[in-house]
């Protein structure tokens, strides 16, 4: 997943994903050093839109760089993004 920073001018990778992968992950926020994204890659089209299931996992990538981490698994719906906090629900389906 790219990243740019405030004025463009750096680019640079924070983890590799496929071309074709890249409308299934949504950045969500960054939050003391680390973007928060939602990965609906394993469900593919049946997680965004009107009436889609919360099929996709929370996870985040420190922007200095390192391993993705899921926060939590298939199921995450983000309620909103507030005072430094991302407020999710998971449900399992």
């Amino acid at each position: 997943m790219p990243a740019v920073s405030e004025d463009g001018a750096k680019k640079r990778t924070l983890f590799d994903a496929a071309t074709e992968d890249m409308p299934y992950l949504l950045p969500l926020a960054v939050i003391e050093e680390y973007l928060y994204f939602l990965d609906a890659r394993a469900y593919g089209p049946s997680v965004f839109g009107s009436g889609a299931m919360a099929a996709a996992s929370l996870c985040r990538v420190p922007v200095s760089g390192g391993a993705v981490e899921t926060i939590s698994g298939p199921g995450t719906r983000i309620i909103g993004c507030s005072d430094g906090a991302i407020v999710y629900e998971r449900r399992n389906f």
